[in-house]
């Protein structure tokens, strides 16, 4: 039995991305799910499997590949369709699988960056030649700019309209309620203190990833939370742009906190609650996350009307990781309503129906440290009819007992109270 190439890297180096190789990474642009083979010996015969699940259509994979190597795509349910193969180089890229309806083939295209920007530099040299010292340069940095200006412009423009398509898209979504919870993409069993999961994935990304657990919260943990948090419930609020909590139109809602599993650690009736949903996104989403200094439990309470627009929990803009700031959620579900309440994932095209005992996990942080670029941007759809208790918990990486998350704003950002604004 053939190896994939994933497994091979890793028990010839010992892990999975040893000096040698570089990413290839294969975005689906081709309308249905493909397949990807390393062609071993560069044979069409001789095919390995990368991953055992197929690539769905607007979605991406990573894999670590040396120079040379050849892959192959196929659709996975359309086999007489001409694949596409292609062969990586030695250093890290991007290619796009689309398909060719004349054809009747897929095709790979190659996303170049260091070509493409090898380009414009050559271009600038042409138009500033004549120049020299800080004239040349003055020259270069104003030509550059422009370019980079443009790209920044055409960004920002795609950024907005994806928001607007997403907005009229999750109205839709909520609006429906014959929606079901997305079809997963695999299934998998993850057990704990003899007990076991069922976890479905929803979608994976290198820098998104959407899983559902049902049967996760038991009823005890449930009525503890409510026992805490009905006489405490007030008005939901959002982290304003200072860490401070505010009350927004954009989040209607009642909600209260339970920290005691910080306090009394081992001997609080959630303890074990907080320790299996950072086992499981350790596991899951490739972190090693520890208790000490993370956020408290937040009680959450929708009656009819009641909704959450559009957000993301942490920074979504593909920037950098700032330590301290939140990398992955679980949404668990205590009570649902007899209809609405669906949390909605409108980027990624993913709907979840509630249902009691259940929890939703993502996160939103690569293994480069970058942050998830939109496709956990998500909100929780009005309440039509009845009542909607979930419980949330927000997960830090870099918090500490020494550096609690209440120093830190969502992003990571340091809180200042006045004092220390005056020392500065």
């Amino acid at each position: 039995m053939l190896l994939s190439l994933s497994k091979v890297v890793a028990n010839h180096h010992g892990h999975t991305n040893p000096s040698q190789t570089t990413v290839l990474r294969i975005v689906n642009y081709a309308d249905n799910p493909i397949d990807i083979f390393w062609m071993e010996n560069n044979s069409p015969h001789h095919l390995s499997r990368q991953k055992d699940t197929p690539l769905r259509n607007s979605t991406d994979r990573e894999i670590w590949s040396y120079e040379t190597h050849q892959f192959l795509i196929r659709y996975t349910d359309h086999l007489h369709t001409q694949p596409a193969i292609l062969t990586k180089s030695n250093v890290d890229e991007t290619y796009f699988i689309r398909f060719n309806q004349t054809s009747n083939q897929l095709y790979a295209e190659l996303e170049d960056k260091y070509a493409s920007w090898k380009m414009q530099l050559s271009h600038s040299e042409r138009v500033c030649g004549d120049l020299s010292g800080n004239a040349l340069a003055d020259c270069m940095v104003q030509h550059l700019s422009r370019e980079v200006n443009t790209l920044t412009q055409s960004m920002e423009l795609l950024t907005n309209s994806m928001s607007k398509v997403a907005y009229r898209l999750r109205n839709y979504t909520c609006d429906d309620d014959s929606l079901s919870t997305s079809k997963p993409i695999s299934t998998h069993s993850y057990n704990w203190k003899s007990v076991s999961y069922t976890v479905q994935t929803l979608l994976n990304m290198s820098h998104a990833q959407v899983w559902l657990v049902e049967d996760f919260i038991t009823e005890e943990e449930c009525a503890e939370l409510e026992r805490v948090g009905r006489p405490r419930l007030h008005r939901a609020t959002v982290a304003a742009e200072d860490g401070s909590s505010v009350v927004s139109e954009n989040r209607k809602a009642q909600q209260a906190m339970y920290d005691y599993h910080q306090q009394r650690g081992e001997r609080d009736p959630l303890w074990d609650l907080q320790k299996r949903i950072l086992d499981i996104t350790n596991l899951h989403g490739g972190y090693s996350l520890t208790h000490e200094g993370q956020e408290g439990f937040t009680i959450i309470q929708y009656n009819p009307t009641d909704q959450y627009s559009q957000h993301c929990d942490g920074t979504c803009d593909h920037s950098m990781h700032t330590p301290h700031g939140r990398i992955a959620t679980a949404v668990m579900y205590c009570q649902v309503p007899k209809s609405g309440g669906a949390t909605i994932f409108t980027r990624a095209n993913l709907i979840v129906r509630p249902k009691k005992g259940a929890v939703t996990f993502f996160t939103y942080r690569g293994r480069d440290h970058r942050m998830d670029a939109g496709y956990t941007e998500h909100s929780g759809c009005p309440v039509k009819e009845g009542e909607k208790w979930i419980t949330t918990f927000w997960m830090r990486d870099g918090v500490s007992l020494e550096e609690p998350w209440s120093q830190y704003d969502p992003s990571g950002l340091r809180i200042l109270d006045m004092s220390q604004e005056n020392e500065l």
